[in-house]
């Protein structure tokens, strides 16, 4: 079942899909069972996707639905991707309505399947799962992605708790003001709470991409970006 807050472009792609699978000849299942990642992994999560099949050998197919693809795969669903090589039967696919070539080239790199759904609702497949196996990543560029990471999370929770504390507390802080600055207060509060979130999802997709390139460069100009933070209009 869809998600009822699920964005309109994704309850188009997952119907457009649920016919594919129908046509391709998979059993769709209509609760999709949670799968653990292998024992001893490192990572949180385990893989379900928006939608999932059974073919006739019994193999278990994981669809995420991209309608929205971007430049490059996210760091959470290449993971996830890479870690279903280890289980039986268990086999990862994204779909999307088209992708670039870096979208294209971050799948490959991670070993994810990569479906086109058509305009006549069936799968294109651009990359098995079974055949497309993932990259190993040099050591360097593994601790340059996993520290940026981490880098940036600190940054964003510092910042955006510290303007969080400050809207709970606007009655208090701007108590005594004439009620037009008290306004301003406020609103700008609010703007700079979406330009530390806005910076920090357009940083977590430059490190996707630099991620599925495999570009060390761009990851120092990123780790330069995250220490400087965001360009803000006003302070508050």
């Amino acid at each position: 079942m869809a998600d009822p807050f699920e964005e309109p472009a994704k309850t188009e792609m997952r119907a457009s899909c649920e016919i594919a699978i129908d046509q391709a000849g998979h059993e769709r299942v209509e609760k999709p069972l949670t799968v653990d990642l292998p024992t001893g992994s490192s990572l949180r999560g385990r893989l379900k996707g928006d939608l999932q099949s059974l073919d006739g050998e019994g193999s278990r197919y994981c669809y995420y639905l991209r309608p929205r693809a971007g430049d490059a795969l996210p760091e959470w669903l290449a993971n996830l991707a890479m870690a279903a090589h280890e289980l039986a039967d268990i086999k990862v696919y994204v779909v999307v309505n088209e992708a670039t070539p870096l979208f294209e080239r971050s799948c490959k790199a991670a070993g994810a399947g990569l479906l086109l759904i058509n305009d006549d609702n069936e799968f294109e497949r651009v990359l098995d799962f079974d055949t497309t196996l993932p990259e190993m990543l040099e050591a360097d560029l593994k601790s340059k992605i996993d520290g940026a990471r981490r880098a940036l999370e600190a940054k964003l929770d510092l910042n955006r708790n510290d303007l969080r504390g400050r809207f709970e507390r606007v009655g208090e802080l701007t108590r005594g003001m004439d009620p037009a600055v008290a306004d301003k207060y406020q609103e700008n509060v609010e703007r700079q709470y979406k330009i530390w979130t806005e910076w920090g999802d357009r940083t977590s997709a430059r490190l996707d991409a630099a991620l599925a390139a495999r570009d060390l460069h761009d990851l120092e100009v990123i780790a330069q970006v995250i220490d400087e933070g965001p360009v803000l209009d006003e302070d508050v």
